[in-house]
């Protein structure tokens, strides 16, 4: 989580990264179950879709966790 967030620091339209760290909350949701990690990869992985909205791996993450919150 700490190096996609510092990449984003770096570079907030690092879609790839913004991506990144929606999967990371998911798995962070998916071990823990705290609702607050689901919230946080939703934002991310939408986030990332809204910086690349035909790139492959931005809409995975927002499908990934739409489908499964």
């Amino acid at each position: 989580e700490a190096a996609f967030t510092e990449a984003l620091r770096l570079d907030p339209r690092f879609m790839q990264a913004q991506a990144a760290l929606g999967e990371t909350y998911w798995r962070l949701y998916d071990a823990s179950r705290d609702q607050a990690w689901a919230s946080k990869a939703v934002e991310a992985s939408r986030e990332a879709v809204t910086l690349a909205p035909d790139d492959v791996a931005a809409r995975l993450s927002l499908g990934i966790t739409l489908q499964n919150t």
